[in-house]
């Protein structure tokens, strides 16, 4: 197995997490590859040969003529490429990842850019509680790269091929079944599923799963076995529907991006300086002053990485005591977006001031 397969074979596993643990991890060359219909999205028919065995397997996802869909949950397969698959129980769908990541055509050290959307993307953010958290979420994009998303009326109305993204916010599995052909698996919180026409996106789906409890409550979505937070689910969604992707370089394996592996505590609706330098050198427009603080790093390998040492924190003799979670703060006068120019530990980074 080649190093970057390693690297790439942990973000699989970080993904299997979330549904349960593989049975079975084995590696081959894709022999068939049938794509067809199912509801308005394409799946596609695999016969992947490991040694001496066939291994027949679906995913959704796959080309027609003109037409090409991709989901959150799939990485669509060569015919005569080299594979490692991740088979899991009989109600999650395996996972499947190059053994090499040749090919990926990186920006930088974090971020791909893939099949970029033509702007104004017309997003749809079907009415609900939520849906203002869904336009504020495509504004936010906007603030680094003006014009890219364009927010429609809301329409209580979508579908998947019609043109038009949408924030389907919610969906239950009846839904999910009607128009992709899908269930949703246990653990899997969101769906993500687009259309590439020409080489670019021209329509993404987000839902999420409604077995799940969602928030747009920052603090209780950042804690331990709390609800899910909504404005990252919709912030990392809208990545790709302009046509951002996670890559793992063995580069600089600390980078950050919304659309990185990270647990609930980090969980936030922030775009990191990946995200911002590659929607910028996507579509172009003017530099944007901008600073950003993480009170974590992320590294596609087992283990933590910790940049800051904190050090001896003078403590006010009027401070009560108990425990206290440690803020930082960027003073950058006239930064375009101050919201992520602060940070905050969790429980396992604290401040114990004790009684004198």
């Amino acid at each position: 197995m080649k190093t970057r397969a390693a690297v790439l074979a942990v973000f699989a596993l970080v993904l299997l997490a979330h549904r349960g643990e593989a049975e079975r991890i084995v590696a081959g060359v894709v022999e068939k590859a049938d794509s067809y219909w199912k509801g308005n999205l394409i799946h596609t028919d695999y016969v992947l040969r490991a040694g001496d065995e066939r291994i027949a397997f679906t995913l959704p996802g796959g080309t027609i003529g003109d037409e090409t869909h991709g989901t959150s949950w799939s990485l669509p397969l060569e015919k005569g490429g080299r594979y490692l698959l991740f088979l899991g129980d009989e109600g999650s769908p395996p996972i499947a990842v190059p053994e090499t990541a040749e090919g990926m055509r990186s920006a930088r050290n974090f971020y791909v850019i893939r099949n970029p959307a033509v702007p104004p993307i017309a997003v749809n953010p079907v009415p609900s509680s939520f849906s203002q958290a869904g336009r504020d979420m495509a504004a936010y994009w906007n603030v680094y790269a003006p014009g890219l998303f364009q927010i429609e009326s809301p329409s209580a109305s979508w579908s998947f091929g019609n043109g038009v993204s949408d924030i389907a916010g919610l969906v239950d599995d009846a839904k999910l079944q009607a128009e992709f052909g899908e269930s949703w698996f246990p653990g899997a919180l969101s769906w993500v599923s687009w259309r590439l026409r020409d080489g670019h996106i021209v329509e993404t789906d987000i839902a999420l799963n409604p077995a799940f409890s969602w928030t747009l409550d920052e603090d209780k979505a950042t804690r331990l076995g709390g609800p899910q937070s909504f404005r990252h689910a919709v912030l990392a969604g809208l990545g790709i529907a302009w046509g951002l992707a996670p890559s793992f370089s063995l580069g600089r394996r600390d980078r950050e991006s919304v659309l990185g592996i990270a647990s609930q505590p980090y969980k936030l609706a922030i775009l990191f300086s990946d995200d911002t330098a590659a929607v910028r050198s996507a579509f172009g427009g003017a530099r944007t002053r901008d600073g950003l603080i993480s009170a974590y790093s992320l590294q596609p390998a087992p283990g933590a990485l910790r940049n800051v040492a904190v050090g001896t924190v003078p403590v006010p003799g009027s401070t009560a005591p108990g425990s206290y979670f440690l803020a930082f703060r960027l003073r950058a006068p006239g930064d375009r977006y101050a919201p992520n120019d602060f940070a905050w530990s969790d429980s396992t980074v604290a401040l114990t001031v004790k009684a004198r």
